[in-house]
This record gives structure tokens, C-alpha cells and sequence, in this order.
């Protein structure tokens, strides 16, 4: 570890700018829509409670399949295909988000196996570095932020259908309005039949989403959400790097390879104004999910090139359990407005899965893969899994707004967590962690906001040491210094620099590989860099850079010093965007683009830099309106995610899709 820090200690309590408190009441009509515990952003500020964060909501107009497709444009945030595409995986400032760093109407989304339709989403944001006061133990790096869509103000209905690339076929009505004058619903039902880029694999979804929104007085409100979703979309293997070429055209997934998930959520909202000055909300959810799959591909690749085959029949079935207690104080003392959260979170989740498994009973020419191989009937290999994670919190966090310039927001997290495997009625992690969050806001004058922060965020550690003891969490510091810079009305500057040190790392025991022991850690730091240029009243030119310094510090294994996987040192991203006074007719074109990272953590190869161009437009007629979207215009081929030479994930081709919706 270097001792030498791009952030020093000294630094954390310079300032950072954040909307000013409401310290007298609290706005009743801020009732009307789901209250978030978490941050979020507004149409004036980037940023609240004192961290980054990135609003990319607009995204969700060009009819986006998943939010994978569109991060890129986000400095120091990239996609990532863990779990071969089954389940949402993004990379963010250096560090692969886990299933924890998902979090949708501020409680965590389901944890494994799903990808949530964007046609239920109304916002959707991505907060840069991790503060467990409000998301508890996840990855450091940040957590992506869904809103889903609520009762609208006046009645209407619109119904939208799809044609593209891949055979694709989609159908989506959302209606909204009242059933009483205190009773209002939000309703989307989607319908798509589609294939893959990748041979073999197809990529289905029926999907039904209700919210209801009850206002039971003045002072409360009550929200009932139901989600439903079918899912189809397999997994997807990988593709292969044999005498440094990426076989990019060839697909390793078979005929017999197959995906059905059931995925249901029931999630309560309650509100309720104690005073003028104090608010309760209270979040309950559940998710169950049950997954049946069949997995026909390879393995690894033998040392003669070819690939080893495997077959897998899965059954899943899955329970999620979530609560949230907020209580929310505004007052003032003699110097300072306070904005105060005191809160309690419950996580549950119980996973139980059973594998039947035939490796090895057929190989595949990675150059010439035989689909006509027929599934296996002999299973020489059997896995079954049963666990369960629990985490039991309480938070708080103090926003003291000094005056119109200053600001200081204090937070502490008490967290207490426990994985028990059922497979063998073993507890794998019995421990507790506390975290902490500083930050500060400044004020210079009408053009310059400067902020900094200190976050924490923990992961658990699984495993014992030789005496039979757990381990003390990951911990990860980060350590946050930004500005924004307001030339005029026409053009904005925001940066920021940042180090995540993440410790408390786990390798095997050299003495005794059934055990563990500690391990070192890996350190991120970066530099994000965005333009904003309104050069006409109806053009707007956003542009950005990130580059991250992402080393291992682990003197007991062969990659210390060496990058994580899959982290450019350089990125670019850039939208022009142009819209008609009148809003008839609107266009845009986009382009990021990757620096050439390492394939694996060995650092033994590297995944070519790459610039990918997407384009767009749109007409409206009265109530219709038109649009045309190309994704990858030039059909350029990229490694969005590598693990291993035999383990790499490849971008989607030219994508094009036709939509034509109609609102009444």
C-alpha cells in the first residue's frame, strides 16, 4: 500500500454545495409521491446530500432495454455482464457493484436473476461512492437508484409498440388516473418477443406493474405496489481469445439452453406527518422468485483450444424480505437548521438452489460449435445450496445548514449481519460493522460550488481463520473533492477527484486452504471531468472524462500491484442533443469510448480500446409520436466484460429499433 494518497486527510472538510434545508416545515405535498431515504437529484442541483450523483432519467425516452446500454455516457460508470446477463451488473469508479447496490423506491431491488423493465421506471440514478447510512453493506464504488412510476395528475393511457433488430417485437400500455378522488393507480403492462445478438439465446418478458396511492388525510398517505415479470432471457456463456484473436462471431450457447424466471414483488408505503416539522415513513417489501433453467455450453478451455462441455438443470426458488423505518425532524438551534434522519433497515434474503450437472461429457470446436450435440443424460456432478442473509440497522444523519453558503451533514450506521448456510446448518458470517459519513458544503458565490466528502461502505467477509474466528468486514474509505463552475448560462463545469481504499481482503491460507487469511487491498483513484454547453436555445453539447488508477496491494499473491479487470484508464463520452422550439421534432447523436483495459486480474492480456456511436430521433404528431433509435450505428465489436481468455462478454451489435406510440 502506498503512502502516497491523491486525496489527503486534511482535505475531507473542505466544501461541498447542497440545496438548502427546509427547516420550518415540511412540504405536505411532497407526500403525493413515494418519499426516498436515499439521494436523488433535482432539475437545479446535482447534488444532495453532499455525494455525486448522476441523473439519467433521460435516457429511458429512447426505449432502452436495460440500463447496461446507456452508462457509458456516465463518467467512471461502465457495464458489466456478471452472471452471464441474468442479472443488472455495472462497474462504477472502479469497482464492480454487487447485487446489494441495487435499490429501487429506497429499499434494496431483488438481489439475483433479474433485470428490471425501464417501462416501470419513471427516474433512475446512479450515486458515485457508497454512504452505508442509507444503503447499508454493499460494494464501494456506488449504487444505481430506480423510481418507479407513479399516479399521474390527470388521467391518461399510452400505448407503445416496438420493431427491431433481432426480431424483436414489443408492446407497452402505461395508464394512470383516479379511482376515487383520494384513490389513484399507475398500471404498465409490457409484452416483448425477442432474440439475442448471441446465436441461440432469446430475450422474452411479460411484465405487469400496479401502484396504488391512497391519500388517507392531510397528514397520510398509503401506497400499495405489485410487480410481476416473466423472464426468458438465458445465460449466455461467453465467448473465447484464442493466439490473441476474440472469436467475436461465434456463439457457445445451445439449443437446449433455456430460462424461467418468475419474479413477484409486493411492496406497502406509509406516510404520515407527525407535525409540521416531522414526517414518519415506513417501506415493506418482499420479492419471491423461482427460476427453472436449463444451461448447455462450455466449461473452460482445454489446453488444446477446444472447450470442455457443460450441462446444467437448475430449480431456484428465492425469498426477499426488506423494511425501512425513517423518521424525518427538521428544527433549528441557535446555530445551525437541522434536517434530522433516524431510521431502522431490515434485509432478508433466503436462496435455495439445486444443480444437476454433466461436465465434460462432450467437447466444442470454439471455431466450428455443433449445435446438433444432443443434452447429456449422464450427471456426474450435483450441487445444492441453501443460504441466509440477514442484516439488522439502525442510521442516522444530521444536515446542518449554517447559513446560505455552509453546510455539514454528520451520519452513523450501527449494522449487525449474519449468513447462515443451510446446506449443512452452518454459520458462514456472525458479525457487526459501523461506518460513518462526513460531508461539506460550500457556497463561493453565484458560479462556484465546492464539496467534499468522507463515506463508508462494509461488504461481508466469508470465511474463517485457522482459530475457527470470522473476519471483520471489507471496509471501504472514500474520500470525495469536486467543484462546479458556472461560466454563464450557457455552459457549466463540474469535476471531482476521488480515492476508494478498500481493505480487509480474503485469500486461502497457505498453511491450510480450507481456511483464510488476510489479504491486502485494492485502491481506486479518479478524476471525473463533465461539459455542459447549451450553444443555442435548442442545441445542448454534454461532454465528459474519467480516468481511474485501479491497483491491488496484496503481497501475498502473484497480481499484486496489478489492475483490476475490466477498468479503463481513460474514458470519453459526448451527446449532442437538438430539440424543435415546439418540441415537434427532436434529434441526438452519442459517442463514448474505452481505453484499452486488462482481460483478467493477472494482467496477462489486454481488451482493445474502443468508440461506439449511437443515434436518434423523434417526431410528434398531436397525440403520436415517432421515433427511430440505431444503438452501435457502425456495428462495432467490443468486450464489454472480460473474466478470462475463455470467459469474455461482448457489446451488442447494431441495434436498431421503430417505435410509434399513441397517448389519449
Amino acid at each position: 500500500m502506498h503512502n502516497s494518497s491523491l486525496l489527503p486527510i486534511s482535505c475531507v472538510l473542505l466544501f461541498t454545495f447542497t440545496p438548502s434545508l427546509q427547516a420550518e416545515t415540511i412540504d405536505d405535498s411532497r407526500l403525493i409521491e413515494v418519499i426516498e431515504v436515499v439521494a436523488k437529484t433535482s432539475k437545479d442541483n446535482n447534488y444532495i446530500n453532499n455525494k455525486t450523483v448522476d441523473n439519467i432519467s433521460e435516457f429511458l425516452a429512447v426505449n432502452i432495454d436495460k440500463i447496461e446500454d446507456v452508462v457509458a455516457y456516465t463518467p467512471s460508470v461502465f457495464a458489466s455482464t456478471t452472471n452471464a446477463g441474468m442479472e443488472t451488473g455495472l462497474s462504477i469508479r472502479g469497482f464492480s457493484t454487487g447485487r446489494k447496490n441495487i435499490y429501487v423506491n429506497g429499499h434494496l431491488d431483488n438481489q439475483r436473476m433479474f433485470m428490471r423493465s425501464p417501462e416501470t421506471v419513471e427516474q433512475v440514478s446512479i450515486v458515485k461512492g457508497h454512504s452505508s447510512i442509507f444503503y447499508g453493506g454493499a460494494a464501494p464504488g456506488g449504487t444505481l437508484i430506480y423510481h418507479t412510476k407513479k399516479p399521474q395528475s390527470e388521467a391518461q393511457t399510452k400505448l407503445t409498440a416496438t420493431l427491431g433488430s433481432f426480431d424483436k417485437y414489443k408492446l407497452a400500455l402505461d395508464t394512470s388516473g383516479n379511482i376515487t378522488n383520494s384513490l389513484d393507480y399507475r398500471a404498465v403492462l409490457v409484452k416483448q418477443q425477442a432474440n439475442s445478438f448471441i446465436e441461440n439465446a432469446k430475450d422474452d418478458k411479460e411484465t405487469f406493474y400496479a401502484h396504488l396511492g391512497w391519500e388517507l388525510s392531510a397528514k397520510q398517505q398509503l401506497a400499495f405496489e405489485v410487480e410481476y415479470n416473466q423472464l426468458t432471457n438465458p445465460w449466455t456463456f461467453g465467448i473465447v481469445r484464442i493466439d490473441d484473436n476474440i472469436l467475436y462471431d461465434k456463439s457457445y450457447v445451445y439449443p437446449a439452453t433455456d430460462s424461467n424466471r418468475d419474479y413477484l414483488r409486493s411492496s406497502i408505503y406509509w406516510h404520515y406527518l407527525l407535525g409540521e416539522n416531522s414526517k414518519l415513513t415506513v417501506k415493506l417489501n418482499q420479492v419471491d422468485l423461482d427460476r427453472d433453467d436449463v444451461w448447455m455450453g462450455f466449461y473452460y478451455k482445454l489446453a488444446n483450444e477446444n472447450l470442455l462441455g457443460y450441462w446444467a438443470d437448475i430449480e431456484n426458488e428465492a425469498k426477499q424480505h426488506n423494511a425501512v423505518i425513517d423518521f424525518e425532524h427538521t428544527f433549528k438551534t441557535s446555530w445551525a437548521s437541522h434536517n434530522f434522519h433516524l431510521g431502522y433497515n431490515y434485509n432478508q434474503y433466503e436462496n435455495g438452489q439445486h444443480m444437476d450437472r454433466s461436465i465434460g461429457t462432450f467437447i466444442i470446436d470454439p471455431y466450428a460449435p455443433d449445435y446438433s450435440i444432443a443434452e447429456p443424460t449422464v450427471i456426474n456432478s450435483v450441487r445444492d445450496f441453501s443460504s441466509d442473509e440477514t442484516e439488522s440497522s439502525f442510521y442516522l444523519l444530521d444536515s446542518m445548514e449554517f447559513n446560505q453558503y455552509f453546510q455539514l451533514s454528520l451520519g452513523l450506521r450501527g449494522s449487525a449481519f449474519k449468513i447462515i448456510d443451510r446446506t449443512n446448518n452452518k454459520v458462514s458470517v456472525d458479525k457487526k460493522a459501523v461506518t460513518s459519513f462526513l460531508g461539506a458544503a460550500y457556497q463561493i458565490n453565484d458560479d462556484i460550488r465546492l464539496y467534499s466528502n468522507f463515506s463508508q461502505s462494509f461488504e461481508p467477509n466469508i470465511g474463517l481463520d485457522r482459530n475457527q474466528q470470522y473476519f471483520d468486514p471489507k471496509k471501504a474509505n472514500q474520500i470525495e473533492l469536486a467543484v462546479e463552475y458556472a461560466f454563464n448560462q450557457q455552459h457549466n463545469l463540474s469535476a471531482a477527484i476521488y480515492q476508494i481504499t478498500q481493505s480487509n481482503l480474503l485469500t486461502r491460507d497457505p498453511v491450510d486452504p480450507d481456511f483464510k487469511i488476510l489479504a491486502g487491498n485494492i485502491e481506486s483513484k479518479g478524476l471525473e471531468v463533465t461539459l455542459t454547453n447549451n450553444i443555442a436555445q435548442q442545441w445542448q453539447l454534454e461532454t465528459s472524462f474519467s480516468h481511474i488508477k485501479n491497483e491491488l496491494d496484496n503481497t501475498l499473491s502473484p497480481h499484486h500491484g496489478n489492475s483490476t479487470a475490466n477498468i479503463p484508464r481513460n474514458s470519453f463520452s459526448s451527446q449532442l442533443n437538438w430539440q424543435h422550439p415546439n418540441n415537434s421534432v427532436g434529434m441526438h447523436i452519442g459517442m463514448f469510448g474505452l481505453s484499452s483495459r486488462y482481460g483478467n486480474n493477472a494482467n496477462s492480456f489486454t481488451l482493445p480500446g474502443y468508440v461506439r456511436v449511437d443515434l436518434g430521433g423523434y417526431v410528434n404528431l398531436d397525440a403520436w409520436q415517432f421515433s427511430l433509435n440505431i444503438e452501435n450505428l457502425f456495428d462495432k465489436r467490443y468486450i464489454v466484460t472480460s473474466n478470462y481468455e475463455d470467459d469474455m462478454y461482448p457489446g451488442r451489435t447494431r441495434d436498431v429499433r421503430l417505435t410509434a406510440s399513441y397517448q389519449w
